[in-house]
């Protein structure tokens, strides 16, 4: 049996575990004592424009309040705004998804075009060193040198700012830090809606591939001449012709053509780029308000569950001391 000081404890223990049952109940006590009809008469007055005469009509409507627990509704209400922001934003979210899918197909296209002049040996491409102006007589056995430019391609992507303790796809609601870990996650279909802010990774995403943007657009160009007359000799064989064309099939007009759909193609990502940017801008004025909901939200399940959990977390307690009562 606990002695005076040990009970006493216990007590107070005992109190605070059944405290907010007993607030509960006596709200349920409460709202089950009013008395709310099923239906209540609403009375409307207009005027007639015509007449001037006043014309009253009642009509049974359902009543403006309900039994339920004014608490509970404000937490569920609370709960449920950031769903309805997070489902606004992914309508959003998915369309840049889309963007940035076209834009990395536009430039896989520019690689695949790229890969044709480099192989067809387009200008800016090999230059030979030679013993004679004519290019006939080559210096050494690796002769190639490649003056083309080129530029890695990698994939246009977003990537969020998001708390994930707080509106990760598990959320952690019993976190002791709501705000780490601070996540910088790609956008993908499944993380479509969340995070706080959109921003565009500036590293790209995986590589496309090789591309190139100094394809001559002058025809003449692509022609065989001498680049350099002083010693060693410089000869550029033209496009198509081998050994310094793989693909023998290319002509100076194909390398034209290449030239003039790789600068179409960069145009239309550049209007894309503009489009999906005006989207991501707006967006984050939207994200960061659902972020205040979500992290509302947070605190009251947070809050919640500490509640909840009152009953077994005192128990423990108890169950000391009366292990340690003489």
């Amino acid at each position: 049996m606990p002695d005076g000081a040990a009970q006493s404890t216990i007590d107070i223990l005992t109190k605070e575990q059944s405290q907010y049952s007993q607030s509960k109940s006596e709200q349920e006590k409460n709202n089950a004592s009013v008395e709310i009809p099923s239906t209540i008469t609403a009375t409307t007055a207009t005027q007639e424009s015509a007449s001037g005469e006043w014309v009253v009509q009642q009509n049974e409507a359902p009543p403006p309040i309900s039994r339920t627990d004014p608490e509970q509704d404000a937490f569920s209400e609370a709960k449920s705004k950031p769903e309805t922001f997070r489902q606004f934003c992914k309508t959003v979210d998915d369309k840049i998804l889309s963007f940035n899918a076209r834009i990395n197909f536009i430039k896989q296209q520019i690689v695949t075009l790229s890969l044709e002049a480099t192989n067809g040996n387009c200008w800016p491409g090999i230059a030979a060193s030679v013993t004679t102006s004519g290019g006939t007589t080559l210096s050494t056995p690796n002769f190639n040198q490649d003056y083309s430019s080129q530029t890695t391609f990698k994939q246009d992507r977003d990537l969020l700012s998001i708390y994930t303790n707080i509106e990760g796809l598990s959320p952690n609601y019993d976190a002791v830090n709501p705000f780490n870990p601070d996540v910088s996650q790609e956008l993908t279909s499944a993380y479509s809606g969340y995070g706080r802010a959109n921003t565009k990774d500036d590293n790209g995403g995986t590589s496309v591939g090789i591309a190139r943007l100094d394809i001559s657009a002058t025809q003449s160009d692509h022609n065989p001449r001498t680049i350099s007359a002083a010693i060693p000799y410089r000869y550029y064989f033209g496009a198509g012709v081998a050994p310094y064309a793989s693909n023998t099939s290319v002509t100076a007009s194909r390398c034209v053509a290449i030239a003039s759909s790789i600068t179409a193609l960069q145009s239309e990502i550049t209007t894309l780029r503009s489009q999906r940017d005006t989207l991501r801008s707006n967006l984050n004025i939207v994200k960061e308000e659902k972020s205040n909901k979500d992290l509302q939200a947070w605190g009251i399940t947070n809050h919640q569950r500490k509640i909840s959990g009152q009953a077994t977390a005192k128990a423990s307690v108890i169950s000391a001391i009366t292990s340690l009562s003489p």
